[in-house]
């Protein structure tokens, strides 16, 4: 399934708070934050709920200057995770993987 953005219903700042979905599971966060001390407002994104794959390989969080740069940089992160895993996004329209390798009994 692609990637989708849904408010996060538990901050209060729900305009300026996502959650990344795949499928039906949160695994990123995209947040508007505005520091004291600077004028730029920064989106911060991270990746969660996946095991690290190593710096060498993808980041997991960052910052950003607008919504779009933080979802372009959390995708492309996201998709070397993804390929380090060995793992691919599903489409509605992708068949269901076989659940065991015996055949069924006629």
């Amino acid at each position: 399934m692609p990637l989708t953005l849904r408010p996060n219903i538990t901050s209060a700042s729900r305009h300026f708070d996502h959650l990344v979905i795949s499928s039906e599971l949160c695994v990123r966060r995209i947040y508007k934050r505005e520091p004291a001390n600077s004028p730029e407002t920064q989106w911060l994104w991270a990746i969660n709920g996946v095991q690290p794959a190593g710096s060498d390989v993808m980041r997991l969080a960052g910052m950003s200057k607008s919504l779009d740069e933080a979802q372009t940089q959390l995708t492309e992160n996201w998709r070397k995770w993804l390929a380090w895993a060995n793992l691919q996004e599903v489409t509605e329209t992708d068949p269901p993987e076989p659940r065991g390798s015996q055949s069924p009994r006629a």
